[in-house]
Formats: C-alpha cells, structure tokens, sequence
C-alpha cells in the first residue's frame, strides 16, 4: 500500500541492492523479479493496475533517442519528469536521464530554482533562472552558454548544457527569419544527442539546417512550469 506520493523500489535481489544503496532508505516491494529476470534496458511494456483490474498505467519505453540513451546500462535511471503533473507516460519527451551515476532509487533528485528568477549576479547576460536551465552558476561569467560548431558532414550544430534536475523548466528550440516572428525550430534543425555529463547536466546537441540561400536565427526559450 502506497501513500499519495509515496515510491517504492521492486528489486531482482534484495540482498545485492541493500549491500550496494544500504544507505538510500528506499522502500523495497516485499517481491522481488523471479527467475533472474528484470526490466529490459532496450525498452520494455509496463501496465500498472488498480485493485479492480483497471490499467492505471499502460505504456512502452524505449532506449533510442529521444529516450535517454545513458539509461540504457550505463548507470543512469530513467526518470519522469514532473510525475505530480500527471505527464503522459508514453512520451519520450517527458522521461530524462538521472543526474548522477549509480541512480537515486526511492528518492526523487529534482531541485527546483529558488530566488530571484531576474537576477544576473556575475553580470554575464544570462538572468539566474536561465542560469538554472544551464545547470550552470549565477556567480561565474565564464559558464558554458550555446556553443556553435560544425559536424564532420559540415552541418552546423547548435549544443548548449541543460540541467537534469530542473524539472520545473520547459525549454524548446525555435528559429526565426527575421528576428521578429519565432517558431519551433522543427523546420531548421533536427535533435542531434544528449549525453549526460554526470554531474547533474547533460549535452544537448541539434542539427541546424536552414533552407538553402536563407539567413535564419535560432535561440534557446526557457520557461517555468
């Protein structure tokens, strides 16, 4: 029985996660996997039912972007962003990889901003709420912002870090001819990678690939939710 909110961990053998997380204060299921079986890394169909039967949760997930890859065994959890909004569980775009290596079973690892969301204490144009999407420090001027570079089949593409952990901001990608009217950036460039850095941020990468003969602009919105 579960509490509102409330998490608990179903293991494949308890003695070998209370030896490893001893410390993590996890609930675990009074089960465990049978047989020596688990959840699939390369994606897996999960259904959660009521006491009546009804499906509470029926969906897929998968381990090819946009899924994040580095849950695919490379120590990362798989995480759902925001799961108090009630998000849709069969969309990649509402999972993202845990902040750290080795997970945080039982326990969430989101930290939400605090503060003044305006502020721009280092004075490097970039206010402290966007600072936060960044993952990086309102008191460094030299903290990594968008980062231009060309691929080896010479595309441009458009990188720039993002902080796991804020999963109270939205962010997108839009582009503009003009400077004036801005769109989602869908028509000039495609989602390239996202490789978790482990230290809380990941890489996100994009393809930029503006019509040809055109000038365009693209730019990083971010947004609280």
């Amino acid at each position: 029985t579960l509490d509102p909110g409330a998490r608990v961990v179903v293991v494949r053998d308890r003695a070998a996660f209370l030896s490893r997380y001893s410390g993590s204060g996890a609930t675990i299921a009074a089960g465990q996997f049978l047989d020596d079986t688990g959840l699939a890394n390369g994606g897996e169909s999960l259904r959660l039912l009521d006491a009546g039967g009804a499906d509470i949760r029926n969906f897929g997930y998968g381990d090819t972007f946009p899924w994040p890859e580095a849950a695919d065994g490379d120590g990362y959890s798989l995480v759902l962003v925001a799961p108090h909004s009630n998000p849709d569980h069969a969309l990649a775009a509402n999972w993202r990889s845990g902040g750290f290596p080795g997970g945080d079973p039982g326990s969430g690892d989101a930290s939400p901003f605090t503060g003044d969301p305006s502020a721009d204490a280092d004075a490097d144009g970039l206010n402290a709420f966007l600072e936060h999407a960044l993952g990086s420090s309102d008191s460094d001027p030299g903290s990594p912002g968008l980062m231009l570079a060309t691929d080896p089949a010479g595309l441009l593409t458009l990188s720039y870090p993002r902080n796991l952990l804020a999963d109270d901001v939205a962010s997108s990608l839009e582009y503009s001819g003009d400077l004036l009217e801005w769109i989602p950036a869908a028509s000039a460039a495609t989602p390239g990678s996202e490789i978790p850095l482990g230290d809380g941020r990941s890489l996100v990468t994009w393809i930029v690939a503006s019509p040809a003969g055109t000038t365009g602009f693209v730019r990083l919105a971010v947004a609280a939710k």
